[in-house]
């Protein structure tokens, strides 16, 4: 439960963070958070994992 909680904190600062992407001479891909020359924008989607009851059961009984 806390970590879903720490996720829906989290949230909005993640959303608000820029990725940019662009390859190099040698052709390798590069990301990150400061625009270079010929960097594009990435939009990251946050990963959603849903958990079946049987799991959340098993970590309700080792908390």
């Amino acid at each position: 439960m806390r970590g879903l909680l720490l996720i829906a904190w989290m949230l909005p600062t993640l959303a608000a963070a820029e990725i940019y992407r662009w390859t190099d001479e040698q052709g390798r891909v590069h990301f990150g958070q400061r625009p270079v020359a010929g960097a594009e924008p990435v939009e990251v989607k946050p990963q959603v994992i849903e958990r079946d009851s049987h799991t959340r059961e098993r970590e309700a009984r080792s908390q």
